[in-house]
């Protein structure tokens, strides 16, 4: 791979999800933190900055010559981004702070009108998949992309070559199965949306896996294993990554140190030795095993598209490290005989993991490697809390059962005693000249690059006893701790002539009042006016000039599209792409010709990501897509309309789906800006919600199986089991709500569907009072009778109002 960027400066990224994580993770060195407030960050249950701990913390950055990044990266409604985010932000802008995290369009476009001078970095939530895209976020004023943590080395290379772009990338820590901004579960499911940082992990909770002829019983198919990129690390470096991002503002101070530590040290591994003499030791990946892993590693998406390496379907948390092995069971004396095969300390905590999510717990003293043990009954205790029959639980436990570590005492102390209880040295470097005599006052100049302080300082006395030398004023000016400066000893002169006396005091005030004075001049170059922007007006058009609300109904299948397009009523069928290629052109030139004699539109819907496998199904049917008379394209993601605008595709009738999202006016407003005829409105949003947007350009979906997760990820190939043959699938919760679960071979990606259809029809008279453009119908896996009873208006038994009725926090 060529290597397009050239550098000795790489950017180590840690989270720090509170004041005492970010200490840690500089004093482990790293170059920048990103960090969340109390507002709009996603991750609301981290032990958040509080906006003057933010202020502090960004001033505490620029002393160590640091940087901070704020989280901003959730979808807002209309009530907090007009009353709450310029206030929100005014102050940290004032202070210097370094760059926004961003995901909501609307805060994208109030950030670049209020706060020009800032950084902007596209969030992962934002879902950017290619280059195209990431242009149009350039001339947006973008700075940075987080890409999408499925994208490969090749895909992100392709990023940084087109445009420049700093490029952000995972490089160890949890994975989402979902592409981050695409996944509704846990807000459906809980009304807690990872779109608005309150995500529940139902990602990480046990499934039945059914296939046709198998059940795969309480397993985590949708649990992926921890990343860690070290042993790739050149080559992520080589492919254009700028800055190296470690996930965990959820974690623990020792996780953040010892995690950013090790990726400061191979870093710099790399720049000084290059790629030949970069090499990972085996033990350093043993100590991040220790610290958190779930079931292991696994180098994620940049070599990889899929697959079951990927994932940890038998334990979604951590699994920690193998430490013992079970030799012998010995029921009469209710022991089990165990063998070391590492040191183990008594505070230790030792698992055993049994099935279904149960761990027995074990205590134990000091045990040196290869040592024989015995453990005792009344020392093992259950995750569950239950009362342990030790007849049933030595049935579960034979010669092959694993005992792990999943806490290392002496190691969690000594990160603790390395980076969190003592400060590494991160001060910035100032010199000085000091000239002392007798006839004048003495004089102080101190300076970091071209900041300069000058101090006059009160005249020496003739010294009586012993005189004040060089040495002296030197050791006082060394005593910095605290004030983010230390004494450059090779960059300091001082000049005194012989037999003065200057009081200690004196000295020490002299420098505190030095320091203090540089330091508000080092912080004066990141401060910033925040000049007030005259508000804009957001809502546009007045929806009670719409005279027609149309109705549209998205097709899955061809016997759905066969049965749609003669049904009254309808006003524009939406068919997915994927099926493009499995009619000859007649046969579709037969559907159009058909729906357009009955005065109805029909259009595309294009994949829900568009990386490698859609752009070339895409370009294999371009010649289909030029010929066919269809009327346009419901588009999914951003990458899709930029591209089409790139090969110059007829853009006709643009529908952006909900996927698109314009949470609040300012979002429409923006998106408006690539002349779409409609937009779908986002599933979470509530009635009075909703009322507060410009629907006159919205569609709302009143009928359907909300797609709640989007994922590289296939149910199919983590078991073996893929065929490339495109079908469904199904996963079932321990509530028995069965998910359908749709693998697109065509774009190699995988759609989890919501258990229950979301049904509002029978609310039609209230929804038609909001005067939205249209209300549509989405089909995925519904026979053509059920299609028509659901249009002709029968209710149906078993089904969800989403978050019409409640809402999202």
């Amino acid at each position: 791979m060529e290597e397009y960027f050239n550098t000795t400066k790489y950017e180590v990224l840690a989270p720090a999800g509170s004041y005492e994580c970010m200490l840690a993770a500089f004093n482990a060195g790293a170059d920048a933190v990103y960090v969340g407030g109390q507002l709009f960050g996603a991750r609301a249950f981290a032990n958040n900055f509080s906006q003057e701990e933010l202020i502090k913390a960004i001033d505490y950055a620029h002393m160590h010559d640091k940087k901070l990044f704020l989280t901003v990266n959730t979808l807002l409604k209309n009530q907090e981004i007009d009353k709450k985010l310029i206030e929100y932000l005014t102050p940290l802008y004032e202070a210097g702070l370094d760059a926004v995290i961003v995901q909501d369009f609307g805060v994208l476009s109030l950030v670049k009108e209020h706060f020009p001078k800032i950084d902007i970095h596209a969030s992962t939530q934002m879902t950017v998949t290619g280059e195209h895209f990431a242009k149009v976020l350039k001339n947006y004023g973008v700075s940075r992309i987080v890409p999408a943590r499925e994208l490969s080395l090749k895909e992100i290379e392709s990023i940084y070559r087109e445009t420049g772009l700093e490029i952000e990338c995972f490089v160890h820590g949890a994975l989402c199965y979902s592409y981050s901004g695409m996944c509704l579960l846990s807000s459906l499911i809980g009304a807690r949306s990872g779109n608005r940082g309150r995500c529940a992990q139902p990602c990480r909770l046990p499934y039945d896996v059914l296939f046709d002829n198998e059940t795969k019983k309480e397993q985590y198919p949708l649990s992926p294993k921890d990343l860690c990129t070290l042993k790739i690390l050149p080559k992520i470096l080589k492919a254009g990554v700028y800055s190296l991002k470690i996930e965990g503002r959820m974690k623990k101070p020792e996780y953040v140190a010892s995690v950013t530590a090790m990726y400061r040290k191979y870093v710099d591994m790399f720049v000084a030795k290059g790629e030949d003499g970069y090499k990972v030791s085996d033990d350093d990946i043993k100590l991040l095993m220790e610290i958190y892993n779930r079931g292991g590693f696994t180098e994620g998406y940049y070599e990889k598209h899929n697959g079951k390496e990927l994932m940890s379907l038998d334990r979604p948390n951590h699994m920690g490290v193998k430490v013992a092995n079970v030799l012998s069971v010995d029921v009469k004396r209710k022991v089990l005989v165990a063998k070391a095969i590492e040191n183990i300390s008594k505070d230790d905590v030792l698992e055993i993991f049994l099935s279904k999510g149960q761990s027995l717990y074990i205590k134990t003293d000091s045990i040196n490697k290869n040592k024989e043990f015995t453990i005792s009954f009344n020392n093992i205790s259950s995750s569950k809390n239950e009362r342990l029959d030790f007849n049933k639980l030595s049935s579960n436990i034979n010669k092959s059962t694993s005992i792990m570590r999943t806490r290392n005492n002496s190691l969690i102390k000594n990160i603790q005693e390395k980076y969190i209880n003592t400060k590494n040295d991160t001060s910035l470097l100032f010199g000085g000249n000091i000239v002392a005599n007798l006839d004048s006052n003495i004089s102080i100049d101190i300076w970091i690059d071209d900041i300069y302080v000058h101090l006059d300082g009160p005249k020496p006395e003739s010294a009586t006893n012993r005189p004040t030398t060089a040495d002296d004023i030197l050791k006082q000016f060394s005593k910095t701790g605290g004030t983010g400066f230390k004494l450059d000893e090779s960059n300091f002169n001082i000049t005194i002539d012989d037999g003065l006396f200057i009081n200690i005091k004196e000295i020490n005030q002299l420098r505190r009042d030095a320091l203090e004075q540089l330091q508000v001049l080092v912080l004066d170059k990141y401060k910033r006016k925040y000049e007030e922007v005259d508000e804009r007006e957001t809502n546009i058009i007045d929806n009670s000039s719409i005279d027609k609300i149309l109705r549209t109904v998205l097709v899955s299948t061809i016997d759905q599209l066969d049965t749609v397009i003669d049904i009254e009523n309808i006003d524009m069928i939406y068919v997915e792409l994927s099926l493009l290629d499995s009619r000859s052109e007649n046969e579709w030139d037969g559907f159009i010709s058909r729906a357009h004699r009955q005065g109805k539109k029909i259009l595309l819907a294009l994949p829900y990501i568009t990386r490698t496998f859609a752009k070339n199904y895409i370009n294999n049917i371009k010649y289909m897509l030029e010929q066919l008379d269809f009327d346009g394209y419901l588009f999914r993601n951003m990458e899709t309309v930029a591209l089409f605008d790139h090969m110059k595709l007829d853009k006709k009738y643009y529908v952006f789906d909900n996927t698109i999202y314009g949470m609040n006016n300012y979002s429409i407003k923006f998106l408006e800006g690539f002349k779409p005829d409609m937009l779908t409105a986002s599933y979470e949003l509530n009635k009075s919600e909703l009322m507060h947007l410009d629907l006159s350009v919205m569609e709302l979906c009143i009928y359907g199986y909300i797609p709640v997760m989007v994922s590289a990820g296939c149910i199919k190939k983590s078991y073996n089991k893929c065929d490339k043959i495109s079908e469904n699938n199904y996963i079932k919760d321990r509530l028995g709500n069965k998910f359908i679960c749709v693998n697109q071979c065509k774009y190699c990606y995988n759609i989890l569907y919501n258990s229950t259809p979301l049904y509002l029809q029978d609310l039609k008279a209230e929804l038609l009072s909001l005067k939205p453009k249209a209300l549509r119908y989405n089909f995925v896996n519904e026979t053509p009778s059920q299609v028509k009873d659901i249009l002709s208006g029968n209710t149906i038994k078993n089904y969800t109002r989403g978050h019409y009725k409640r809402g999202v926090e």
